[in-house]
């Protein structure tokens, strides 16, 4: 299963849905993570230590968002 962690939509808000450590982990469970590019900057995690987790950095025109069923 491939869990994404995107950027945030508001430019004011400094959260982010996952941490490189939380990625760790989730990959460790088994999960593939994709990262938007930019997503934790505002948290000062940056792309490199997603990365260096295990989770591929993607732009936001790769990831197709579906609506739920």
């Amino acid at each position: 299963m491939l869990i994404g962690i995107p950027r945030e939509p508001n430019p004011e808000q400094t959260l982010v849905a996952g941490t490189p450590d939380s990625v760790k982990k989730l990959i460790k469970l088994g999960y593939d993570v994709a990262v938007e590019s930019g997503a934790g900057e505002k948290a000062s995690y940056f792309d490199d230590a997603y990365e260096q987790a295990g989770a591929k950095i993607v732009s936001l025109s790769l990831i197709h968002i579906s609506e739920p069923t």
